[in-house]
């Protein structure tokens, strides 16, 4: 119990930067396309996935000799997700929150491949995956738009 209690830390300290990074008057100001999520749809997703996060943290740290790989996986992710927020959000930076998107999403797929014979870190990683493909996708579209 004590291991899964530190697993929920990271990803919750990853969210932080989400708290910190707000969707202000720059972000309303942005033209996005009509399938934009309304903004209360965020935070619900993402404290879901956190705890997604933390209960795959769980399982790749209990089995860390198997899943080497896939812990380092998603320790990178981790990292790039705490560092989307501060570059789309603070620094405005449409480019590089999508090319942040597009790390994310490699190395997240490279993750659900590396656990592929455990159906339940696929099952616990793939709506990960795809909210990140979708965010990819809205970030891309803001990016174009804003062209």
């Amino acid at each position: 119990m004590r291991r899964f209690l530190l697993c929920l830390i990271p990803p919750f300290l990853a969210a932080i930067t989400g708290a910190f990074f707000r969707p202000g008057p720059w972000y309303e100001a942005l033209s996005k396309p009509a399938w934009t999520p309304p903004g209360i749809v965020f935070p619900v997703a993402w404290n879901i996935l956190y705890f997604l996060m933390a209960v795959t943290l769980y399982f790749l740290w209990k089995d860390i000799k198997e899943r080497k790989i896939a812990f380092i996986l998603f320790w990178i992710i981790l990292a790039f997700n705490a560092l989307w927020s501060p570059v789309f959000l603070g620094m405005h930076e449409i480019l590089a929150g999508l090319a942040i998107l597009l790390v994310m999403v490699f190395c997240q797929f490279l993750l659900l491949w590396r656990v592929k014979k455990s159906s339940l870190l696929t099952i616990l990683n793939i709506p990960y995956f795809l909210w990140l493909s979708f965010a990819m996708a809205l970030n891309a579209e803001i990016l174009r738009l804003s062209l």
